[in-house]
């Protein structure tokens, strides 16, 4: 039996057509399968017909054997009225027993897939939220600690990386930034300019537009732009060299990647916000004051001189003093949703969406919150 064993005859059957009836000799285990089930599939086996499996020259039948007449006798079912198995000895017998009986538990099942009441998808969506609020405040600490460390050897930073960023997001910006910011301030100057005609109260344009643009809506406006144009390239530009494993070669040098990649950008965006802030402004107030001449008739000289006496420098500082941070959120956000891009195409482009729509999120929180702390000290 163990010279059997160690080494198996070959398994083989004669199938005869006319009696239906299956003739098994041989070693039916393991190391024989993988061609017999070939074979067996190649046959026709008849159809409303009783079919017999002779186990009279099985010489030895292990499990695996066993399990593999199941399986033939599972599928002839459904076609043939019975199948027989004759001739086995005791023993094949009770392997064919084993087998049938642990059907259920060695057949692999899809498990059935369970929809998620409301109450799980709000608990999954709610961790899963959690978990990625704490990466970001991971990875502001992590960007924290870089800054202080730079702060004390300020020639490590790289200063040619952070003058390309700063061309890129900063001056090739301005066009794009002038003709928006122009047209906000004339749509603000015409929608408030049709309120105050009503109450002849035209010279108040001045006051209106001027605080709004100053205050609000020249930062902020500066702030959308450059997270959908320069946001949104920070995390396409180092998620393209995540996914060409660029990122991967600069760790295996014992560089880091957020020194090289992401300092020089945060930075880049700190000092050009606020300027760009200053060309909004502008443009924004030219805008208003274009309006006001061709639709209310203050001229730019009446314009000028009132909007230097009603508007005080701390309006324009208040709307500077958020410019850095708006800055600093949208370069973080784009290099922290960079670097978790996936080593696929399609992940550059989700998290790049994720990017823009999270640093938008993030920039009117902030500004909300500059709102209500310029009120509490009456600013």
């Amino acid at each position: 039996m163990n010279d059997t064993i160690n080494n198996p005859l070959p398994a083989e059957f004669v199938y005869d057509s006319d009696h239906a009836t299956l003739f098994c000799r041989g070693d039916w285990v393991l190391s024989n399968l993988a061609e017999i089930e070939k074979k067996l599939d190649k046959i026709n086996w008849p159809l409303d017909a009783t079919v017999t499996v002779s186990g009279k020259d099985i010489s030895h039948l292990d499990s695996a054997g066993a399990w593999l007449l199941y399986r033939l006798k599972a599928s002839l079912l459904s076609s043939s009225d019975d199948i027989k198995f004759v001739d086995f000895s005791a023993k094949q017998q009770a392997v064919l027993t084993i087998a049938e009986k642990q059907a259920d538990e060695i057949e692999t099942k899809s498990p059935t897939k369970v929809k998620d009441t409301i109450l799980v998808w709000f608990g999954k969506e709610s961790v899963l939220r959690f978990e990625r609020a704490t990466a970001f405040l991971s990875y502001v600490g992590e960007i924290a600690e870089i800054i202080v460390k730079l702060i004390k050897t300020p020639l490590r930073c790289q200063w040619q990386s952070l003058a390309h960023v700063v061309e890129d997001a900063g001056f090739n910006a301005l066009p794009i930034l002038a003709l928006l910011s122009f047209l906000i301030g004339v749509v603000l100057a015409y929608q408030l300019g049709l309120q105050l005609q009503t109450y002849g109260a035209n010279i108040y344009i001045v006051n209106l537009s001027g605080m709004a643009i100053l205050r609000e809506f020249g930062p902020l406006i500066t702030a959308i732009i450059v997270a959908g144009r320069s946001g949104s390239a920070f995390t396409a530009h180092i998620g393209l060299m995540k996914v060409n494993e660029e990122i991967d070669a600069l760790q295996t040098m014992g560089l880091s990647p957020n020194n090289r990649l992401a300092i020089p950008r945060v930075f880049a965006a700190i000092l050009v916000v606020p300027l760009l802030t200053v060309w909004s402004d502008a443009f924004g107030v030219i805008g208003s004051m274009f309006m006001s001449e061709n639709m209310l008739g203050i001229s730019m000289y009446d314009f000028i001189s009132r909007f230097d006496d009603v508007i005080k420098p701390a309006t324009f500082w208040t709307g500077i003093a958020k410019a850095p941070v708006f800055g600093m959120m949208v370069a973080i956000v784009g290099c922290f949703q960079g670097f978790n891009v996936s080593y696929t195409a399609e992940s550059i482009g989700r998290q790049t969406t994720v990017s823009v729509v999270q640093a938008l999120f993030l920039i009117i929180i902030t500004d909300a919150i500059f709102s209500v702390l310029y009120s509490m000290v009456g600013i």
